[in-house]
């Protein structure tokens, strides 16, 4: 008896690790979304950063040839805009970059979830498989103590 309180014991402190176990799976499978719905929405931005540089530089564009009547200002404002061309190719390159890291970020977060999504089911099949156990146990350990007590009773 004192060897199936003892498994006993053992059993519900392995129940009492592997449930914190899977809150700590839960909590950092949150914070995993959490950082992948950031990563969408700085990848939304940069998307829209993009598209206004896109306009802007149609605008000045537009601008600047709407204000240029001699070929010495049309030469003046060519190469006005081949250096803002560059310079939004620049910025466009950088933004890509970025745009290119963040998606990797997210395949990687999304790995990972996936990676937590897995291992939280094993723990939960394992937590279930454990608990399956102990039930059988205590079941075992009331036929036992029962099969005592007509003992008890059939001796007296």
């Amino acid at each position: 008896m004192k060897i199936a309180n003892e498994e006993m014991i053992s059993y519900r402190k392995d129940i009492n690790d592997k449930t914190r176990t899977i809150k700590r799976y839960d909590q950092s499978t949150n914070t995993l979304r959490r950082e992948k719905d950031e990563l969408k929405k700085q990848i939304l931005l940069l998307n829209e950063n993009k598209i206004k540089g896109d306009g802007e530089k149609d605008k000045i564009i537009q601008e600047n040839f709407e204000k240029t009547t001699t070929i010495q200002e049309l030469q003046s404002v060519k190469k006005q805009l081949q250096e803002d061309v560059v310079k939004i190719q620049k910025e466009l390159k950088d933004t890509l970059k970025i745009l290119k890291q963040t998606k990797a970020r997210v395949k990687q977060l999304e790995s990972e979830l996936r990676h937590e999504k897995a291992n939280f089911k094993e723990q939960n099949e394992n937590y279930r498989d454990v608990s399956r156990q102990c039930k059988g146990l205590q079941r075992k350990l009331q036929e036992e103590r029962q099969e005592r007590r007509e003992e008890v009773v059939r001796t007296n």
